[in-house]
């Protein structure tokens, strides 16, 4: 969703490439107000989701930083940008600065989705969605030593048996590896 919500912010500027009309305009703050509707709060979800128990307020403080940072950059930017293409005399050209406008914004959504692999890893073990009802048994497969223990290892091969298992992966408060089973409860 945040790349999703990414792309329709990003198409924002372009309605101005039509040229200074109100509806133009309308239309550029409708499209980044969907698009931000749809991303905002994924970020902050997606912010909690990685952080460590505990560091959540520094992830969320480091989320926000490049919001901040971002600022010199964009300062600059648009008075270069002005400058060039609106000066106080002469030929104003403001569709091509809008369509510049544009095309930056969409270098972020462009390479969330190239390197969506990097960002969030898709995880063989991802839970599909079933129904029924399921019993949820959250044990740690690989403990600190890196073993399974006897417990473990007898839920592990009821669930290779049960062909209506589904596991989902993670890490528990302490750091180790851990998988969530959930068991379909009913006749097998």
């Amino acid at each position: 969703m945040i790349v999703i919500g990414s792309f329709i912010s990003g198409l924002a500027p372009f309605w101005i490439c039509f040229g200074n009309f109100y509806w133009a305009v309308a239309a550029f703050m409708m499209t980044l107000s969907l698009g931000e509707a749809i991303y905002s709060p994924r970020v902050y979800e997606y912010t909690m989701e990685v952080a460590g128990r505990g560091a959540e307020g520094i992830y969320t403080s480091l989320a926000s930083a490049p919001l901040f940072s971002v600022k010199l950059i964009v300062g600059g930017m648009s008075g270069w940008l002005l400058q060039k293409y609106c000066p106080a005399k002469g030929h104003r050209r403001s569709r091509e600065m809008w369509a510049i406008i544009g095309f930056t914004s969409f270098v972020a959504p462009v390479l969330m989705w190239l390197l969506r692999e990097v960002i969030h890893p898709s995880d063989p073990d991802e839970v599909v969605e079933k129904q029924g009802e399921y019993e949820v048994v959250d044990t740690s497969l690989l403990g600190a030593n890196g073993k399974q223990s006897e417990r473990d290892k007898l839920i592990s091969d009821v669930i290779v048996e049960n062909a209506d298992a589904k596991t989902r992966g993670g890490t528990n408060a302490d750091g180790n590896r851990r998988k969530t089973v959930a068991i379909e409860i009913g006749d097998n």
